[in-house]
């Protein structure tokens, strides 16, 4: 009887332990595949964006050279010119308040 039982024991022990090995080949199997994934969206991106260089260099150039040129045609236009002056005007009633404040500091 204890023979048996001790024979049981074991075979239950090497199942267990198989269990135990498919379940740890699945999981890095699994790992595996994730990591090939996400190697290859990285060099897809990265294959992407250098592709995509020249549009974008291209897209900068003109947009610097159209500024530029803004800047240069309104200067050439219209130069640099000084603000219109504007007389400052008193209300009337501040004429008499400065005719009394110049009486006094006499």
């Amino acid at each position: 009887m204890l023979t048996c039982k001790l024979l049981v024991e074991i075979e239950q022990e090497k199942k267990r332990q198989e269990e135990i090995d498919l379940r740890e080949k699945k999981r890095a199997l699994e790992q595996e595949e994730e990591m090939k994934k996400k190697m290859k969206f990285e060099q897809d991106k990265e294959k992407e964006w250098e592709e995509s260089r020249e549009n974008r260099v291209d897209s900068w150039r003109s947009f610097v050279h159209s500024k530029g040129s803004l800047k240069k045609a309104k200067a050439g236009k219209m130069g640099m010119k000084p603000p219109s002056l504007k007389l400052e005007q008193r209300p009337e009633g501040d004429k008499d308040k400065a005719k009394d404040k110049d009486k006094l500091g006499k």
